[in-house]
């Protein structure tokens, strides 16, 4: 009931010129009542900032995060944008949700200087180590290969169920490098990756390793993508052309077979493909589609 309030009270100030003087007393009645509701508060601070009353908003966020016994991340935002130092308002809030990704990431993108972030990454990290942002954040600040492929085994070790990860590391390796690591991964998804799956079919056939091998595997790819909705295959196929080096290859006419019983299934996706993709890869599909076809 009090939410609702609440709600139709921002909307109100949102759609009509306030009456802040009515508002405010009925914020003030609102915090008196339930002072354990940040969103008393939040809304409190937000009528104050509306009016120019900027210390006296930062008066009532800090109320708020000292009474509020529900979630006080929404109070801890709107203090930081409102202070001219936010890291000492971020460093506040982690001693309270030091399991908050939003306030870390919020932290992180606060500092200018590279080696500064990745050191608060790295804290974030020892309370948050299956967290996908942070070690995204990680690998993106690290712009060395080496850096990189060190940064990728520790996401891979805390999150090997995150497949891109997986083949992140292996196009930084070198080709022998490459097909243990995508081999290793193939056994930890049990077989049931699609892009696992092509990858390690490409990087069978680049190091000239069984034919038969890769072509079991390109048999899998094609049971996998069976079982998938129309929207992944397509995203699948899409950027796997989008990646194809070699036109030549037996991963490429997999794609091609692959591509062609969806124009078989529906033509409208020839045009979407020539949208997505660039026009030598589109061509090359075309080129093909026809040849089979005929």
């Amino acid at each position: 009931e009090t939410e609702e309030y609440l709600e139709s009270l921002q909307n109100d100030l949102k759609t009509v010129t306030p009456d802040v003087e009515k508002s405010r007393l009925l914020y003030q009645s609102l915090v008196g009542s339930e002072p354990g509701k940040s969103s008393g508060w939040l809304g409190f601070a937000q009528l104050e900032e509306s009016v120019g009353n900027i210390s006296k908003a930062k008066e009532l966020i800090n109320n708020g995060i000292a009474l509020s016994v529900d979630s006080t991340e929404d109070l801890y935002f709107n203090l930081a944008r409102l202070e001219n130092n936010s890291e000492v308002v971020y460093q506040r809030a982690l001693k309270v949700h030091s399991l908050s990704s939003k306030i870390w990431i919020a932290y992180i993108n606060s500092k200018k200087n590279d080696i500064d972030k990745r050191c608060i990454v790295k804290m974030a990290l020892a309370y948050l180590t299956e967290s996908l942002d942070l070690w995204n954040q990680l690998i993106s600040l690290n712009d060395g290969d080496s850096d990189k492929v060190n940064v990728l085994e520790e996401a891979i070790q805390n999150c090997p169920s995150f497949h891109r990860f997986w083949i992140q590391l292996s196009n930084l390796q070198s080709p022998s490098e490459k097909l243990k690591t995508l081999r290793e991964a193939n056994r930890f998804f049990e077989n049931s990756n699609v892009e696992i799956c092509f990858e390690l079919a490409k990087s069978v056939e680049e190091n000239d390793e069984s034919s038969e091998e890769y072509k079991a595997l390109l048999t899998t790819c094609t049971k996998i993508l069976r079982g998938m909705t129309t929207n992944e295959t397509n995203s699948f196929l899409i950027n796997a052309v989008k990646n194809s080096k070699s036109f030549d290859s037996v991963n490429f006419l997999f794609l091609v077979k692959e591509v062609s019983e969806i124009f078989e299934k529906n033509i409208d996706a020839l045009f979407e493909l020539s949208v997505d993709l660039p026009l030598r890869q589109f061509l090359e599909i075309l080129i093909r589609w026809t040849n089979l076809k005929n």
